[in-house]
Order: C-alpha cells, then sequence, then structure tokens
C-alpha cells in the first residue's frame, strides 16, 4: 500500500505515519519494487 500511495504522489514520510512504520521501511519498499522486487 505504502509503494502504491508514494507512487501516486504521497511523500514516504506521510506513508510511514499512516502505517505506523519507520520512514526508512517505506523507502525500502519503494526502493525495492522500483527494482522490480516484492
Amino acid at each position: 500500500m505504502a509503494v502504491k500511495w508514494v507512487n501516486q504522489g504521497m511523500t514516504q514520510q506521510e506513508a510511514a505515519k499512516r502505517l505506523e512504520v519507520t520512514q526508512g521501511a517505506v523507502s525500502q519498499w519503494v526502493a525495492r519494487a522500483r527494482q522490480g522486487g516484492e
């Protein structure tokens, strides 16, 4: 979900806040998704 939100224009920090995780976690998820990973 966080990756979808970020791709739609939400900041990583806002996505992290909504999911109650760190911005670093969201950053890793986005990076993996952009590399074609899980």
